[in-house]
């Protein structure tokens, strides 16, 4: 008889959410409960990931239709199950990404336009029904998240790409994140950003997880 897999997390938000400062303080809580915790992110999570991150977040935005943008993210996140979740999750260690494939439903269908059965056919061809044991949102207003994301300490100015859209872009990808929530609420736990601070947050983020996997 295996052992059952470690959990899975992914963390999704709009641009300047904090996904970043969350999975670290999370990390350091898990760490602190006797758990492994491997931290990733997509694009970028593994070595040819990298590769693909370069591509699909900088530059301007018109260098990829929207089909191409999606199977490069999609490319990358194939590669990532295959060398990085599964694997970790088989031997034990907890896996938190910053971003997996709500991230393409949200940009490339409910704001690019793409259907969204298209995106999910191509996601099943690889996938095969794996995802996310719990998805944490971390819910921000486009046009705050925006200015933080222009201003946040040690952010690659070259990765700019998504951030350079219109407001409208990004409104559209909240709407869309809200309404995958309130389509999978079992799987989901919403964290509105607002004016908290990162305590608060990972307050809220600590109780959806104690929660779920009954810590």
């Amino acid at each position: 008889m295996t052992n059952k897999p470690a959990p899975f997390i992914s963390f999704e938000g709009g641009e300047g959410s904090g996904k970043t400062t969350q999975i670290k303080m999370l990390s350091e809580w898990l760490v602190g409960k006797g758990c492994a915790v491997h931290a990733t992110r997509e694009p970028g999570g593994t070595d040819g990931g990298k590769q693909i991150r370069s591509l699909v977040v900088e530059g301007k935005d018109e260098q990829w239709s929207a089909h191409t943008e999606t199977l490069l993210f999609m490319a990358d996140r194939s590669h990532h199950i295959e060398k990085i979740i599964k694997p970790k999750t088989a031997e034990g260690i907890w896996v938190l990404s910053d971003r997996f494939v709500d991230s393409t439903f949200a940009y490339q269908s409910y704001a690019r336009g793409l259907p969204m059965d298209g995106i999910q056919s191509v996601y099943d061809f690889f996938a095969k029904g794996f995802g996310p044991d719990l998805t944490i949102l971390l819910d921000i207003d486009p046009e705050i998240g925006l200015k933080r994301a222009a201003q946040g300490k040690g952010r690659n100015l070259n990765e700019m790409r998504f951030e350079s859209i219109g407001l409208a872009f990004h409104q559209k990808i909240r709407a869309g994140y809200l309404d995958m929530a309130k389509k999978n609420s079992a799987r989901y736990a919403v964290v509105s950003v607002g004016d908290q601070d990162p305590d608060a947050i990972h307050a809220e983020i600590v109780k959806a997880v104690q929660e779920r996997f009954h810590l």
